[in-house]
């Protein structure tokens, strides 16, 4: 069930009597505020519940105090059902072993809701399955939810042959930049994507060689059905890439050693489309905003994302030499084609995913 509100106040004042006292906080009630997004891909998921509070102190004040926060009476589970029919149902164990930074709210007894294993079993297409959010605490009605599971999105190209040494070489310079385009296909059930360069890199850090990575962000699509199979086309410019590095790494004096370069993929279904949408900054004179919520007896959210990465590439010869002495990269010292193959053959175990 998903509720959209626009809280609109409108306050009505009629004279009753002679009392003038007002008291502004009605009678307690439990209000559990979930989030929850569960992968097919990972093998540990989360639920994080938390409850609403009100009181006579102030809000800053309570906030501080973690039972203010925290139900201590919670079971909580996700059903798996097939056809209406359930065939899994996973336990998630209460733990405060994961630390929550300080801020706001306490941060003395994190407790989230953890399960420990896969949601999908090998064969199964995730597609096919509904799953259930079932959260059962003292004095609250059931509290649910429901989703289906993201499937991956499909990485169509650059799969092959790039440059005309190598399959798993990419051509970003060859006396002038160039581009690469690339397409991937939308999996089932995903509504919102937004998509990654990955730049990996060794350098050199207290004698030994460190793998390094630097993230850019590239951009979002969004699907026009659920149905998956939908193509997104997107470029790979050479001169974007080089400046990228040129702007995120600072000159150095150790060499560094470029290793791969890839795209990650996150894909978010439909709920958690929603709410990334309702929840971006606005820009026009209406500043206020709908609510969002799918939580049946609650507030908060439960949704399914996962993350594909397309195969890792490495950087063909003229790519490399550019990056070892092009004007906005070459102080940052990386070597070039020659001296990068020679490291990698003289250091193998440092070549994890075997592109060299």
């Amino acid at each position: 069930m998903k509720r959209y509100i626009i809280y609109i106040m409108l306050f009505n004042f009629i004279l009753l009597s002679c009392d003038t006292s007002l008291n502004v906080n009605a009678d307690y009630k439990k209000i559990p505020v979930v989030f929850s997004l569960i992968d097919k891909n990972d093998t540990i998921q989360y639920i994080k519940l938390n409850k609403a509070f009100l009181g006579d102190a102030s809000v800053s004040e309570m906030a501080q105090v973690s039972d203010s926060l925290n139900y201590d009476d919670a079971s909580v589970h996700i059903v798996k059902y097939y056809n209406d029919n359930v065939v899994a149902t996973y336990e998630f164990v209460k733990t405060d072993t994961i630390i929550k930074d300080e801020g706001y709210f306490a941060n003395d007894n994190n407790i989230i809701y953890v399960f420990n294993g896969s949601i999908i079993e090998e064969g199964e297409n995730s597609a096919d399955y509904n799953y259930k959010l079932d959260i059962n605490i003292d004095g609250v009605d059931n509290v649910s939810s429901e989703t289906k599971l993201v499937s991956d999105v499909v990485v169509l190209a650059p799969l092959g042959y790039n440059s005309p040494n190598q399959k798993n070489e990419i051509m970003l310079y060859n006396n002038d930049y160039l581009s690469k385009v690339y397409e991937f296909k939308s999996g089932e059930n995903a509504k919102y994507f937004e998509y990654f360069l990955e730049i990996s890199y060794y350098e050199k850090v207290n004698g030994e060689y460190k793998l390094k990575t630097i993230t850019h962000s590239e951009g979002s699509k969004n699907a026009s059905s659920l149905d998956g199979g939908q193509t997104f086309p997107f470029t790979l410019n050479g001169e974007t890439f080089y400046k990228f590095i040129a702007e995120e790494l600072e000159p150095s004096s150790e060499d560094r050693i470029f290793y791969s370069l890839r795209y990650k993929f996150l894909s978010a279904g439909e709920d958690l489309s929603m709410y990334i949408d309702l929840t971006k900054p606005t820009y026009g004179i209406v500043q206020e905003k709908p609510a969002f919520t799918n939580i049946v007896n609650g507030w908060g959210l439960f949704s399914s994302r996962t993350s594909t990465f397309s195969p890792r590439k490495r950087l063909d010869l003229s790519s490399l030499i550019y990056l070892s002495e092009g004007d906005e990269v070459k102080d940052l010292k990386f070597k070039d084609y020659t001296n990068t193959v020679n490291f990698y053959t003289n250091h193998p175990e440092l070549d994890t995913y075997n592109i060299y």
